[in-house]
């Protein structure tokens, strides 16, 4: 038997609505417009953080002022940290707060503050996020200043480390990988004071506002104590006995000097 050709037939739409266009299978059919404005959207105020430290006796209503200061001049506060010296019976207080939900303006945020602080006989320091020139010396024992070199790179410490100041060569190659300038200023007994002078030199000619003490095992002269008393604090790092040989790490301690 003859087989037939049997062709098939092609696949047609036979529903119409499938292919209208959009805008017209509604009743009355929808209107588009390509010249709509866009909507935007309005990001938030890039922050602007900023630093208040107080310190004063201890007594009561401090916490209170500062923080009602800072809100009747609308800033956000970030964070907060106090601590009360026992013995001595100070107050010491350390407020981050963002300065883009500022209110009024700087001048007259810093004039309350400063209102504020001359009622409570408080000395306070205000200053924006500005990252500060620092200067680290160190000894032989390079545990510490590898942490905290660790940490400013990872972008934990907001500074600018400017140098590493050492009476041992101990620490050059540590200041090499981190591609910092290393300065060897050896010291004995009878050089000590001449020392000291070289350090104070070379701080100041670098413009560093802050002093890093990573393990510095050298008792500082009250010349040399004085000389930075007012342009920066200076700050020791703990003994790093519960870190572990294989991380190698420690907490920085902020300890107050005289």
């Amino acid at each position: 038997m003859p087989v037939r050709n049997r062709t098939r037939p092609e696949a047609m739409w036979t529903d119409p609505t499938d292919v209208t266009p959009i805008e017209l299978r509604s009743d009355p059919p929808l209107e588009v417009r390509l010249d709509a404005p866009i909507r935007t959207i309005k990001l938030p105020a890039k922050p602007q953080p900023a630093t208040l430290l107080v310190g004063c006796p201890e007594q009561p209503g401090i916490v209170a002022s500062i923080a009602t200061v800072l809100e009747l001049h609308g800033v956000k506060i970030l964070s907060s940290d106090q601590h009360t010296d026992p013995v001595d019976k100070m107050f010491f207080q350390r407020i981050r707060f963002d300065l883009a939900t500022l209110g009024t303006d700087r001048v007259a945020l810093e004039g309350s503050v400063r209102e504020a602080c001359e009622r409570f006989g408080m000395e306070y320091r205000l200053y924006g996020d500005r990252k500060r020139r620092v200067a680290i010396l160190v000894s032989k024992q390079d545990h510490c200043l590898y942490d905290l070199l660790a940490r400013w790179r990872a972008g934990e410490l907001n500074c600018d480390v400017a140098m590493i100041v050492s009476n041992h060569p101990d620490a050059r190659p540590i200041a090499e990988h981190f591609e910092i300038p290393f300065h060897h200023l050896p010291v004995t007994k009878e050089t000590k004071a001449r020392q000291e002078q070289q350090v104070i030199a070379l701080l100041y000619d670098a413009g560093i506002e802050l002093i890093v003490l990573a393990r510095y095992m050298q008792i500082l002269s009250r010349i040399s104590s004085s000389a930075f008393r007012r342009g920066s604090s200076t700050f020791t790092t703990r003994s790093c006995r519960r870190s572990s040989a294989r991380t190698r790490t420690s907490r920085p301690t902020r300890r107050a000097s005289s």
